[in-house]
């Protein structure tokens, strides 16, 4: 007996794989094909018979020459397509329980039913293959009748006729051969090659094959997914096979290639042989071209065996993964699954699964699991559940999902539990529906997974089906149910659902109460059913009932009711979480003035009552952290950042109070001195609020390196989703344009992936204080055509861009055309807008006019915009009245009082410039000193007009006077 592996095990080790294929014998299936479907060995035929389709012969039975190389491709190549046809088995078997491929196998089997009801089928597929048109049908069709031409005749004369032209045939064939007719050679060898293919068609079979069609139909890149070895032993193997399979076929040696005109009357091709190959001989002392002798049936059926044993292959990898998988090495001596993969000793393959321990793939790992015989279908049930736990990739999920249809598990109510889990709803209600019995876990998964998508109306009928079925829900079918209600308004079956959870007793649950609490809180908005199910719980131990009733307290606007309850929250003892803490300081943002002077005290004497060990004390001083903020009393926020302890200021919430007031008061410098503080803490990382609120101080003061370093964070350090954040984006977009890059900033703009109104009032604005008012105009219409409607803030920014760039009759118009074309209402910003646009024109009366007209008082901005165009403009009789409007309108603003001053100094009207000045003591108002910024090395430097505070002050002056003396000098030279 001649063994597969003849080879020098000195040259090529064996690998794990050839030691269980070892016993295999050539040309024997009775072991490879035993477990090999009859479409997949007649796919294997039908592809035999195409490849060897191509060979030049005018016999089937013929003998051919080949040389050691193609032929060693040949043999490889079969392999490979017994490994791929396998794993599309397991492919097409789930798409066909599934329906996942419809266009496929939906169209396949209309088409067949369509052919088979009108007896057309293979008549049909023959003439699309061979491209016939309708008079070669006519006329076939007259020759079954009769002869052409003669009609009706006798059988007799028939058949003599016949035999006559069949002999003339010949007899012109012969002749044609030898006079070298090319039409009639041409007709001969066609003849020869129907004969070949009906031959091989004996071989092959004729029925429909749905394996290969399904191939046909894929993709080439998903039939090349399906050839990919998992495995680089199984390539080592292959080779071993086929190197081992050529070495017993009796090679000829040669010392030289056969001549061009042996190789042309053999039909041989003649291919260098490489180097490689004459490790594969025994005489390597000559050049040679080893030549393999068999008959064309013999090679048939050699591409045969080779497909099944890839086919083998294949299978000997999904058991030995699924072995793993299922963790039955432990024990493999005495294992029954170990026997079925019909290996000699046990102790091999033992050390088969260690070696190979996660060299294949687990995708295709369950593809035989109905071949491990020792399995009953009530003990594989439990194997498979335990397969469908944790998080499993889709190509793994369908893979054990075709294999519980194969092996009847699906009807195993845990099984279908975790299946239903990994599937979207469409999928899910397919495979929840296919139960016969379920109990209560399939239908909670169910109805979780539409939950989780919010398809409630779905997820309530399933819950119908559930009491028809006379089963009991448990908390998690409430939970469950309650979740799918809780972004949908509808009262009518919330209150169905709170009445069968008193009619089933769980109105003490604290999971159920909790559920409800939120649908009432959150879906419903309706805080009277909220506040009396929060109150007549039995249990409040947990934050999240009191985060529910708060966000919904929130959501509602209701500011004070918010902070009523968290502080009793804080008294209970409960440590408030950071949803908690979002809401309330959410909440926060709406009250005014006067109600946030309140609260301060009102908190500030709830913390000096509290008892210093309780937790949550660190949640009320975030919360004043941002009341003080929000009240203008930036040291006292300050004060209470500083007594947060260690532990709380590792939540990121208290560095976004105190970072954020320092910005809302104008202390740009502080809120950048206090992130670096932060993000020298390795205990707490800043989120995308942190960053925008570092990104406008950035701006405020002009610190571009920073803001680029925010950006670089962003992508590469920063928390996941701050990229696509959008108000992020527009923060950057601001930053970018107020320090001068505006080019980044449109940059930002271009990159986003969806852009609101926002984001193009962010850039609009950008380009508009940048004088770039034709293209601000222009994305002005492009958000219009996008579908986005322009709000008050987008206009803002248009008449911005008319401003700075003296835009006069587009500004006119855009203006005029608000309340109708826009439907937005001017207020006092467009107005101020408006005004300043004519004044910086010339347009001076105009812009009085329009200000006399307003629907309201005009404020400081107002004022502030036509003086500025009288100044610009030279008309001083109107300045010193307007310039007294503005101080009306703004008494504590030092700046209607410097414009005034300034426009006195120019006209030489010193007295009246003393005069203000007393004006301006008298009131108390004290002109703002100028203040810039410089960023150094990443440490940013403010500078306040006439104040020696900068500790380096003296070394400033002393160069700026050396540059002073070296001016006066070239000045004097010059």
């Amino acid at each position: 007996v001649l063994y597969l592996f003849h080879i020098d095990f000195c040259l090529l080790q064996k690998t794990v794989l050839s030691n269980l294929i070892q016993e295999i014998e050539p040309l024997d299936v009775s072991v490879i094909q035993k477990d090999v479907p009859p479409a997949t060995v007649d796919a294997m035929k039908r592809t035999i018979s195409g490849m060897l389709g191509l060979l030049p012969s005018d016999q089937f039975q013929v003998s051919i020459e080949a040389l050691w190389e193609p032929l060693s491709k040949l043999l490889i190549s079969s392999m490979m397509t017994g490994y791929t046809l396998r794993n599309a088995e397991c492919r097409l078997c789930l798409e066909r329980n599934l329906d996942t491929d419809e266009g496929f196998i939906s169209r396949q089997k209309t088409e067949d039913s369509e052919l088979e009801a009108e007896g057309m089928l293979d008549e049909d597929r023959m003439n699309k293959t061979s491209g016939h048109d309708e008079s070669l049908e006519s006329e076939t069709s007259d020759s079954k009748n009769g002869i052409p031409g003669l009609g009706r005749i006798p059988p007799e004369a028939e058949k003599y006729i016949l035999n006559l032209q069949s002999r003339l045939s010949s007899a012109k064939k012969h002749l044609a051969v030898t006079v070298g007719d090319p039409d009639l050679i041409q007709e001969l060898l066609e003849v020869k090659r129907k004969s070949t293919a009906l031959q091989m068609q004996q071989f092959v079979g004729e029925e429909q094959n749905d394996l290969l069609d399904y191939l046909r139909s894929l993709q080439p890149e998903k039939v090349a997914e399906l050839s990919e070895p998992t495995s680089p032993e199984l390539k080592e193997t292959i080779h071993s096979v086929v190197h081992g399979l050529l070495a017993t076929l009796s090679p000829k040696m040669h010392s030289k290639a056969p001549t061009l005109s042996e190789s042309t009357s053999t039909g041989n091709v003649n291919l260098v042989v490489e180097e490689d190959c004459i490790d594969l001989v025994e005489n390597t002392s000559l050049p040679f071209h080893p030549l393999i002798s068999l008959t064309r049936d013999y090679l048939a059926r050699l591409l045969f065996w080779c497909m099944l044993l890839g086919h083998h292959l294949r299978g000997l990898e999904y058991r030995s993964e699924l072995m793993e998988l299922l963790a039955l090495t432990s024990d493999v001596e005495n294992d029954a699954s170990v026997r079925a993969l019909g290996t000699k000793p046990p102790a091999m393959l033992h050390l088969f699964l260690q070696k190979s321990r996660n060299n294949f793939t687990s995708q295709f790992a369950l593809h035989h699991l109905t071949h491990l015989h020792s399995f009953s279908s009530n003990s594989s049930c439990p194997k498979f559940s335990n397969l469908l736990q944790g998080h499993i990739s889709n190509s793994h999920l369908l893979q054990i999902h075709a294999h519980v249809l194969r092996a009847n598990a699906h009807q195993d109510n845990l099984t279908a539990t975790r299946l239903i889990g990994h599937y979207p709803p469409k999928l899910a209600l397919r495979v929840f529906h296919q139960l016969q019995k379920p109990n209560i876990f399939p239908f909670n998964a169910i109805i979780r997974v539409l939950a989780e998508e919010g398809l409630c109306s779905i997820a309530f009928s399933i819950f119908k089906e559930l009491k028809l079925r006379s089963l009991l829900p448990n908390d998690l079918t409430f939970s469950f149910l309650l979740k799918a209600w809780s972004r949908a308004k509808h009262p009518h079956y919330v209150d169905q659902i709170h009445t069968h959870v008193l009619k089933n007793g769980f109105i003490g649950n604290p999971f159920v109460c909790n559920g409800l609490l939120a649908v009432y809180a959150k879906g419903l908005k309706d805080l009277v059913s909220a506040r009396k199910v929060f109150d007549e719980m039995p249990d409040k131990g947990g934050v999240y009932c009191w985060t529910s009733l708060i966000a919904g307290y929130a959501q509602s606007c209701q500011s004070e009711d918010v902070l009523k309850l968290f502080l009793l929250m804080v008294k209970t003892g409960l440590r408030p979480e950071v949803d908690t803490m979002v809401s309330v300081l959410s909440a926060c943002s709406n009250l005014d003035i006067v109600k946030v002077e309140i609260w301060v005290r009102i908190s500030s004497e709830f913390l000096d009552d509290f008892d210093s060990e309780k937790s949550g004390r660190d949640s009320v001083n975030t919360l004043l952290v941002y009341l003080f903020g929000k009240w203008g009393k930036i040291d006292k926020s300050r004060e209470r950042f500083d007594v947060i302890s260690d532990e709380g200021k590792t939540s990121v919430l208290a560095w976004n109070a105190m970072i954020g007031a320092y910005v809302q008061n104008g202390c740009a410098s502080e809120a950048l001195s206090l992130f670096r503080a932060m993000m020298e803490d390795s205990r707490c990382s800043p989120n995308h609020v942190t960053l925008v609120f570092v990104l406008s101080a950035c701006a405020q003061v002009g610190d571009l390196c920073l803001g680029m370093w925010v950006h670089e964070y962003t992508k590469t350090r920063g928390r996941k989703g701050l990229g696509v954040n959008r108000n992020l984006c527009t923060a950057l977009i601001d930053m970018y344009s107020k320090c001068g890059s505006l080019e980044k900033g449109r940059e930002v703009f271009d990159l986003m992936v969806t852009k609101d109104v926002v984001s193009f009032n962010a850039m609009i604005m950008g380009l508009a204080i940048n004088g770039d008012g034709e293209e601000a105009l222009g994305l002005f219409f492009e958000m219009q055509e996008l579908g986005l409607h322009p709000n008050d803030g987008t206009l803002v920014g248009v008449l911005c861009a008319c401003n700075h760039s003296g835009l006069l009759v587009r500004g006119r118009q855009i203006f005029s055309d608000m309340s109708q074309q826009f439907s937005v209402s001017p207020n006092l910003d467009h107005y101020a807008c408006y005004v300043d646009l004519l004044a910086r024109v010339g347009c001076v009366e105009e812009a009085i006019e329009v200000v006399i007209s307003m629907p309201f008082k005009p404020n400081a901005f107002v004022w502030g915009a036509l003086l500025g165009g009288c100044l610009l403009h030279n008309r001083l009789e109107l300045t010193r009245h307007i310039s007294n409007m503005l101080v009306d309108a703004d008494p504590e603003n030092s700046g209607g009082y410097v414009m005034l001053s300034n426009a006195f100094a120019v006209d030489g009207r010193w007295s009246d410039v003393s005069v203000l000045r007393g004006h301006m003591r008298a009131r108390g108002v004290r002109k703002q000193p100028g203040r810039s910024w410089i960023s150094i090395d990443g440490i940013l430097h403010e500078f306040l007009a006439g104040s020696p505070s900068h500790p380096r002050i003296k070394s400033i002056y002393y160069t700026l006077d050396i540059l002073l003396k070296q001016m006066r000098l070239d000045a004097c030279v010059t």
